[in-house]
């Protein structure tokens, strides 16, 4: 894999688990409110 990329991947990773966090917590707030 060529180096230019790896900061992008990085950042789509980390986007990844902020929007599964957030995602997560939107879905317990549904189910406990």
């Amino acid at each position: 894999m060529p180096p230019k990329p790896s900061r992008l991947t990085s950042i789509l990773r980390l986007w990844g688990m902020i929007w599964f966090s957030i995602c997560r917590k939107s879905l317990s707030l549904h189910q406990f409110p």
